[in-house]
């Protein structure tokens, strides 16, 4: 934020010693105490220009901006050709949010002959402010072009390229800054910032360590460590700093929100919410608060809510692409909509992120879905794929491999070794599949029974197992390599303690994390009383409705159709592996085709299966008021009906990659995990 100029011009000379010793020592005491001495002189009417100068840098300094205004405009009235006081007049208009006010002081300053470098970058922070951001930008290069050391102008130069989501060049202006001012802790805080914009959270850890090394704790930092932790996953870590940031200042509403967040992703939507209450009530105007408490929103089916914020947030932020991505998703837009004309300069623009044209991409394709036009849809989800794969690269022979090697450890004779034992107080129900092979809809069914609590993908295995053994825990085959007894037991006793906090007393809960499947073995070895539901749909079906979404986090196969059609395959050998294995009254298998033809009788077998009485309700789960974060959030708040995707058709010259790797046999699955395994080990 644009701070006061202490040095007023002709009148720098005049200034009384105790205001510069006030100024130059940011004492609080010292600042009280000249600005009530020269309160005195103000109120005697006298025409001391250089007085109310003076007295409204203090009261800035005193957060009391609405009175420095006033003396500003007091020193301007009494000093009319002094352009730094114009140019605080700027920076105090900035500060109480009037920034159109703002941008006619800096005018004026700059017609007065102000220091030109400074009025410029003032000028573009205003405009920034108002969204104007390509005026913004220019303000701030044509500041560099008179200073191009000015380290504040590269800071404010990165802030505009963010906001205009031309992030690579954002964190190119923010190095430049860095450059010129290494220690500064607030540009290795704004370093941090663009890293996480552009999904670089371990490298934004780097520089917030930097941060904090050379400055004691403060808000944003702290903050913005929180966005970086739960961007990998590390959501107890991430909640700490939350709290640590409001522990400094309770009135900053980026904590609360990044907290928010977290809770969103810790199961805890009812905190969730009131956290991103608090944060939009000190910042209305926040575009993520708005956006991430939209999605909130949805995940608990208040779509027209949702929908009305989201619109809300793309009108103060009309260059954010995943707003428009969000948009589609909740509504059908038609080709008139003005969002969609945004959408089609968007996919033409230039500078523009990867990460933001592939959300254009993907909203395009929703807007060709909805509208009919399936060719236009394959299009552009070919498109924001190829993106998507580009930023999150994925290693189809160490993922097969993965497989290949679970299957080759786990085997019967390694279960009955470590069988036995595992915390036998919870029963837990474990959903598996593929993604979009309708585990949402089971776990919906479930969950309107009012002894279960659905939980969502809420990652608590993988988390236990972390807890239990984190310096093993990254690549599932080796872990299971070391399993021991005790281990296995204390996985169960942590997991069981994660997921307790969730339920009320008595109540069964329902696991949707897809990628347990790779850890059934374990899962069944430290919960023995748990049962496990695997979700099954029409392979190609499957495939395509994947590779028609995108995914927030993890299903890298998704992306390219061959790699689906490969993983398919290869995650049905390891069912199959799973089926010889576990108990057999442990795993049920549920076709999604079955449960639209015969809603009743599945959801009834299903609740025998979890040892559950039958509860009519289950049939009523489109009813069922619980947060769902899926991409089937809409589809399972509707009565279901059979309604056939018609992509296998109309992409039919689109699919041979897709149907050559589903053709292949399960042997010749097995085969190609194993040549993928070893390859990963060469």
């Amino acid at each position: 934020m644009p701070h006061p100029d202490p040095a007023a011009g002709k009148m720098r000379a005049r200034h009384s010693p105790r205001f510069e010793q006030a100024v130059a020592m940011k004492d609080p005491a010292r600042i009280d105490k000249a600005a009530a001495e020269l309160e005195k002189i103000v109120k005697t009417g006298r025409d001391d220009a250089r007085a109310a100068f003076e007295l409204g840098v203090l009261r800035f300094l005193q957060n009391r901006r609405a009175d420095a205004y006033r003396h500003f405009a007091l020193a301007g009235r009494l000093a009319p050709t002094e352009p730094v006081i114009r140019a605080n007049l700027a920076a105090t208009a900035f500060a109480l949010g009037r920034h159109e006010e703002a941008i006619g002081w800096c005018d004026n300053a700059l017609a007065l002959g102000a220091e030109p470098a400074k009025a410029w970058n003032m000028r573009g922070n205003a405009l920034r402010a108002l969204g104007r951001l390509e005026e913004a930008l220019r303000c701030c290069e044509r500041a560099l072009e008179l200073r191009p050391d000015f380290v504040e102008a590269w800071s404010d130069c990165g802030a505009a390229l963010t906001n205009m989501r031309r992030l690579d060049a954002a964190l190119a202006a923010t190095d430049k800054a860095l450059s010129l001012r290494p220690d500064s802790a607030p540009l290795h805080c704004n370093r941090a910032a663009a890293l996480i914009e552009l999904d670089r959270a371990a490298e934004a850890l780097l520089a917030l360590d930097k941060a904090l090394a050379l400055a004691p704790p403060n808000v944003i930092a702290l903050n913005n460590r929180a966005s970086a932790l739960k961007l990998l996953n590390r959501m107890d870590e991430a909640l700490l700093c939350c709290e640590a940031s409001l522990a400094l200042d309770r009135d900053h509403a980026a904590p609360w929100l990044t907290r928010a967040d977290v809770l969103c992703e810790l199961g805890r939507p009812d905190e969730a919410l009131a956290s991103f209450q608090e944060g939009l009530a000190r910042d209305p105007h926040n575009v993520a608060g708005l956006a991430n408490m939209s999605q909130l929103l949805a995940d608990l089916g208040r779509f027209p809510e949702a929908t009305a914020m989201l619109r809300k947030a793309i009108e103060l932020a009309p260059c954010r692409a995943n707003l428009y991505y969000n948009l589609a998703q909740l509504e059908k837009l038609t080709p008139g909509d003005p969002a969609v004309a945004a959408l089609r300069e968007q996919a033409e623009a230039q500078g523009l992120s990867a990460k933001d044209l592939m959300f254009t991409h993907y909203a395009l394709a929703k807007v060709g879905e909805d509208n009919g036009d399936r060719e236009a849809e394959f299009r552009h989800l070919a498109a924001g794929s190829a993106l998507k794969r580009g930023l999150t690269p994925y290693d189809e022979a160490a993922e097969l491999g993965e497989i290949a090697k679970t299957m080759e450890i786990f085997d019967e004779k390694m279960f009955s070794l470590l069988a036995g034992g595992g915390e036998r107080s919870l029963a837990p129900i474990f959903i598996v599949g593929m993604p979009r092979s309708g585990s949402t809809l089971v776990e919906q069914i479930l969950a309107s029974h009012e002894g279960v609590r659905g939980l969502g993908e809420v990652a608590a295995f993988s988390a236990a197992m972390n807890e239990t053994a984190p310096r093993r825990a990254g690549h599932f085959a080796n872990f299971a390599r070391e399993l021991t007894r005790e281990t296995v037991d204390a996985i169960g006793a942590a997991y069981a303690r994660r997921v307790g906090r969730l339920a009320a007393p008595g109540q069964r809960v329902v696991d949707k994390s897809l990628d347990n499947l790779l850890r059934l073995g374990l899962i069944a070895l430290a919960l023995p009383s748990a049962r496990i539901i695997h979700t099954r749909r029409d392979p190609v079906e499957t495939c395509l409705s994947c590779y028609a979404k995108w995914f927030n986090a993890g299903y890298g196969f998704s992306y390219d159709l061959g790699d689906l059609g490969r993983y398919y395959r290869a995650q049905e050998s390891l069912m199959r592996h799973w089926s010889e294995i576990l108990p057999k009254d442990s795993l049920l298998s549920v076709d999604h085709e079955a449960v639209v033809a015969d809603i009743e009788g599945q959801s009834r077998r299903i609740a025998a299966f979890c040892g559950l009485e039958w509860n009519p309700r289950c049939l009523d789960f489109h009813k069922t008021e619980r947060p769902v974060r899926t991409a089937s959030k809409m589809q399972v708040r509707q009565p279901l009906f059979d309604a056939p995707s018609r992509r296998a058709a109309a992409w039919a010259g689109h699919l041979d990659g897709l149907m050559a790797a589903l053709a292949q046999s399960n042997r010749e699955a097995s085969a190609s995990a194993c040549q993928a395994r070893a390859a990963s080990e060469r």
